[in-house]
Parts: structure tokens; C-alpha cells; sequence
């Protein structure tokens, strides 16, 4: 179909604006098609450790789903692979071949999960899921790039650079550490008042010997 390609055109152009395993998308892709209303949520990651079994959800949320599709997309090969359906009886039907690896569960309530048998790096990819309702309203869930024995990308923390220390510097001599410094500042203190002082009295004494 048509809108289905022109969905996955969309669909790709928001994946490739993933870098270094960090999403930098905020808002979910819309995509209008007369008689279909799409809606997707963002990419997210997911790193099950080779051999594990994955389960990721498929959440109804508000949106009254019957049916649920899965499927994937696998990166290495650019394939679109259709894994299988279920309803609200949980009535479950698989592609040739799928059911051995995959297992699509009906959750308690509203909404569905796939698990993934044995995850190994064939199966790295974007898994997602589509909701329907009885009304043809077709809600695409948030995918999910699947890879196995792979690690999260982080990136390394940045920190304000700290200012150099300003070391603080006293000129008082060793042998006056008990009295600190005060003493280079009492003894030159002493020296000016006796300077004026003798001044003063050189002064008066000149005075006086004019005067007698």
C-alpha cells in the first residue's frame, strides 16, 4: 500500500536523526493519510545481553485497540518482516517460520508484548508495533532498536574548569613565627614617631636658642 510506504519513508528519515545511541528527536512523527490516522512515538534502545529472552511491550494507553501487529525492520539488511497478529481474544497467528522465535503475549488488561527467544546480533533491528481499532484508526507504537551484546553509548560528563588555587604568600622570617607579623609593623611605626620626635625637639631647641 501506498500509505504504508510512504510511512516507512517518514518513518527512516526520523530513525536516521538518531546519533552515537542518543535519540534527539522530542516530538513524535504524525502522518496523515486520507481513511488512516498514523501517530508515532520516538525511537527508543534496548541491550538484552546475548542468549537472553527480550520482552517489550505494546501499550493501548488511551486508544481502544482490537489488534495488534508486530514487526521489524533488520538494519543489517534493510528487510521489513511482518512477525504476527493478535486480538483481544488472544487469538495469536505467526508468519512462516516466526513462532519459534518470537512469542506475542496479550497483557492483563489492555495492551500486548512480544518476547524474543535467545536474542543473538542477527536480531539487532527496530522491532515496533502497530494498534488498530474497529474503526480502521491505525495508532504506530514507539519502536524499539534492539541491540543485542552491545553497551549504552554515554556520554563522558562535563565539568566547569576550576580556577587555579591563589596561593597566600606571609614575609614573616622564621625566627619571628611566634610573634607573627606584627613586628614588621610595630618596629618601623617606632622608628617615625622617634624621628619626628627629635624633630620636634631640634626645633624647640633652636627656637629657644634664638630667643635667648
Amino acid at each position: 500500500k501506498m500509505e504504508v510506504l510512504l510511512f516507512w519513508i517518514l518513518y527512516w528519515c526520523q530513525y536516521l536523526t538518531v546519533s552515537d545511541g542518543v535519540d534527539t528527536r522530542s516530538n513524535p512523527l504524525s502522518l496523515s493519510v486520507p481513511g488512516q490516522d498514523f501517530a508515532v512515538e520516538p525511537v527508543r534502545f534496548l541491550y538484552p545481553v546475548l542468549g537472553q529472552d527480550q520482552t517489550m511491550d505494546c501499550d493501548c494507553d488511551s486508544f481502544h485497540c482490537e489488534q495488534v501487529t508486530w514487526f521489524r525492520t533488520l538494519t543489517t539488511e534493510g528487510v521489513i518482516q511482518v512477525l504476527g497478529r493478535s486480538n483481544q481474544a488472544d487469538r495469536v497467528s505467526y508468519e512462516s517460520g516466526m513462532e519459534k522465535k518470537f512469542q506475542i503475549l496479550k497483557k492483563a488488561g489492555s495492551g500486548y508484548s512480544l518476547r524474543i527467544r535467545n536474542t543473538s546480533t542477527a536480531d539487532r533491528g527496530v522491532y515496533s508495533c502497530v494498534l488498530k481499532t474497529h474503526r480502521t484508526e491505525e495508532l504506530w507504537k514507539r519502536g524499539v532498536l534492539l541491540l543485542p551484546g552491545e553497551s549504552p553509548v554515554t556520554e563522558p560528563s562535563k565539568e566547569a574548569p576550576r580556577p587555579p588555587p591563589v596561593p597566600l604568600h606571609c614575609s614573616c622570617q622564621t625566627h619571628s613565627h611566634s610573634t607573627g607579623c606584627g613586628s614588621l609593623i610595630l618596629w618601623p611605626l617606632v622608628g617615625v614617631a622617634s624621628t619626628l620626635c627629635l624633630t620636634l625637639l631640634c626645633t624647640v631647641y633652636y627656637y629657644y636658642s634664638e630667643y635667648c
